[in-house]
């Protein structure tokens, strides 16, 4: 891809952004929670649902089918 990027966009802007594979990562929610107080949360079943349903994937539940 190195040899690649002075010619392909994409491949260029993958090679700036390598070094992240390599540098820790944390989320903090604290000046989030400072400005919302109480931060919203979906269940993880219904997040999953919702969101196999909006790329038109979504099966019936389990107790549904059985039915």
């Amino acid at each position: 891809m190195r040899a690649g990027s002075p010619f392909v966009a994409m491949w260029r802007e993958i090679v700036s952004m390598s070094y992240l594979r390599f540098e820790a990562h944390r989320l903090a929610s604290a000046r989030l929670n400072e400005i919302l107080v109480k931060i919203p949360h979906t269940p993880l079943d219904q997040a999953v649902h919702e969101a196999l349903q909006h790329i038109g994937v979504a099966v019936a539940p389990a107790w549904h089918q059985a039915a």
